[in-house]
């Protein structure tokens, strides 16, 4: 065991427009939710999960923080020592926060740079990193609506995973990953596509680094005709249906005769549009009394997850509600191929409902075809 110095940087906000049915936090104001438990925020629990997964080894790290939401109040919480950064934050903290704490853990030259947030803070840090040491170790904590970037752990205890293994001396590689973020200006026009935005060297074990994200391909365009009709006779004339984020589903609702928004969850029975774009809020209300949902979850194209990522309108409550039984990932081949091994993956948020919800889970793939695939939490 050696002791690894790690510098830690949270931005407080990512993930919160997710359960609202943003398509990102950027602007949202942190001030309204310091009022209520600051721990409560997404980001800070993750790290809170992240830290605890880390069991004894924490204690083993020297660990360098900032004051507030940004990375003392959580240590604090948890009875871990670190030392205080130089760099004093803004309480209600921006961008250019994260940006100066990095250049001091560049500075000071930490074994590892650890941020939570999604791929706005990636980007933020990779900006820094670029100009102060390319060769500086991080790795990121998903926090955020959307994660594209290959920088991050696929969930927190996989985050932990990586970091015990540095602390334990395991040979690990450093590569080099791909930091993107959604070009706004085309996603107005209504398509999602990511834009590189740099990269970083993260420790990295293929079974707990993300990878960036795919997109669709010409065959998933072409298919989707033929798992419409499969739907047509699948689907119960009594349900309730559900149709989470991405061009899969979208294109799979155009298909349908349904209206559609790309980044939102749609809902709909007997033929009626109940919700187009409904948040946490709404879904729950309409979900809680349904009888027979059925879900429909895209495949992420590259990284496999199928809950936690663009999709945390669905939260874990929502989850526990309808069972796993109502959800229904749809993906052709090819994107299936991307992911590798038959592996899709879960980070709701909840340990316990994440680890419990492991198994095969069968992922409609065309025309009455579907294919066993095995969801997990933590790869083997």
């Amino acid at each position: 065991m050696r002791r690894i110095s790690v510098g830690l940087v949270i931005n407080p906000l990512a993930g919160t427009g997710g359960p609202l049915a943003q398509k990102g936090s950027d602007n949202l104001y942190l001030g309204d939710y310091l009022a209520a438990d600051m721990l409560s925020l997404n980001s800070l629990k993750r790290v809170a999960d992240f830290c605890s997964a880390l069991g004894a080894v924490a204690k083993d790290i020297a660990w360098l923080a900032p004051n507030g939401v940004m990375g003392a109040a959580v240590l604090h919480h948890l009875g871990i020592t670190f030392q205080s950064a130089d760099t004093e934050v803004a309480t209600i903290p921006s961008a250019a926060d994260t940006q100066a704490l990095v250049a001091e853990y560049c500075k000071k030259n930490v074994d590892l740079i650890v941020f939570a947030g999604g791929d706005g803070t990636a980007a933020d840090v990779a900006q820094v990193i670029t100009h102060c040491n390319p060769a500086q170790l991080v790795l990121g904590i998903p926090a955020g609506v959307k994660i594209q970037s290959g920088v991050f752990a696929i969930n927190p205890v996989a985050a932990s995973q990586l970091v015990i293994a540095l602390v334990q001396g395991a040979l690990l590689h450093a590569e080099s990953a791909q930091v993107r973020d959604l070009d706004e200006v085309v996603l107005r026009l209504g398509q999602v596509k990511s834009r590189y935005l740099g990269s970083m060297l993260v420790p990295y074990d293929g079974r707990f680094i993300q990878s960036i994200k795919q997109g669709g391909l010409v065959a998933e365009e072409l298919i989707i005709s033929d798992i419409a009709a499969y739907l047509k006779e699948l689907i119960p004339e009594e349900a309730t249906l559900v149709f989470g984020p991405g061009k899969t589903m979208a294109d799979l609702q155009e298909a349908l005769g349904l209206p559609h928004t790309l980044l939102g969850f749609d809902v709909f029975a007997n033929n009626c549009c109940l919700a187009l774009d409904a948040d946490v809020q709404q879904l729950s209300s309409l979900l809680s009394s349904t009888v027979d949902p059925w879900v429909f979850l895209t495949v992420i194209g590259g990284q496999g997850h199928i809950i936690g990522r663009g999709n945390q309108q669905l939260s874990a409550d929502i989850l526990k509600t309808i069972g796993r039984k109502a959800i229904h990932p749809v993906a052709t081949k090819e994107k299936l191929a991307s992911v590798g091994r038959g592996r899709l993956l879960i980070d709701s948020g909840d340990r316990a409902l994440d680890e419990q919800w492991q198994g095969l889970i069968p992922v409609i793939c065309g025309y009455r075809e579907q294919v066993l695939c095995d969801l997990v939490f933590l790869p083997e």
